[in-house]
């Protein structure tokens, strides 16, 4: 995680060629599960393709999700999509943290 990503903004970038392929402009949901406990967050997600700098990310929900599992620089999310039906998106995500012990 970066720190645009965990603190003040509080604001994930989605990689541009994951956007073009999966998200619609404007804005839509994006549903985010725990893998292992299934836990789930709503959050928003909004794409931008115009102009000279296209760009996504998700924004509303995202904060809560960050500080719900207590996300902080260094550590890596792995997302897995697991639906984009129309304006709503479904990913799993596992979280590792690499300054903690994982054994």
């Amino acid at each position: 995680m970066q720190p645009s990503y965990v603190s003040n903004g509080y604001r994930l970038a989605i990689p541009l060629d994951f956007s073009r392929k999966y998200l619609r402009n404007g804005s839509g949901n994006a549903i985010l599960s725990m893998v292992g406990d299934g836990k789930t967050w709503l959050t928003k997600y909004h794409r931008e393709a115009k102009g000279t700098n296209p760009r996504a990310k998700l924004i509303d929900g995202w904060k809560t999700f960050a500080k719900d599992n207590n996300l902080e620089i260094g550590d890596v999310c792995v997302f897995e999509m697991i639906n984009s039906e129309g304006y709503q998106l479904s990913l799993n995500v596992a979280i590792y943290k690499p300054h903690e012990d994982q054994t």
